[in-house]
């Protein structure tokens, strides 16, 4: 997964915590903004990278909410699993 942006998986990330187990519910870019705490410019960029890859659906016009597709929901498990197993190991 590494050859992939970490700000990219960060937002898969992010919508799948923020939507709290509810699959394909929206999720304001606002939101996901506050959370990562990044620019405008560079959430942009990154969310239109991850509806290359088919790991969210964004609306059309602007981009002010996006949905996690299942494929991006198995990217941000895998992280959440990644950093557990890392938070594991440094007790």
């Amino acid at each position: 997964m590494s050859e992939h942006p970490p700000l990219a998986i960060a937002i898969c990330t992010a919508a799948y915590v923020l939507q709290r187990g509810r699959p394909h519910d929206w999720v304001g870019l606002s939101d996901i903004k506050t959370a990562l705490r990044r620019d405008w410019s560079e959430l942009e960029a990154a969310v239109s990278y991850c509806t290359r890859q088919g790991w969210l659906e964004a609306t059309v016009s602007e981009v002010f909410a996006v949905f996690l597709t299942d494929e991006g929901a198995a990217v941000a498990l895998e992280t959440l699993k990644r950093i557990e197993r890392e938070g594991k190991g440094d007790g």
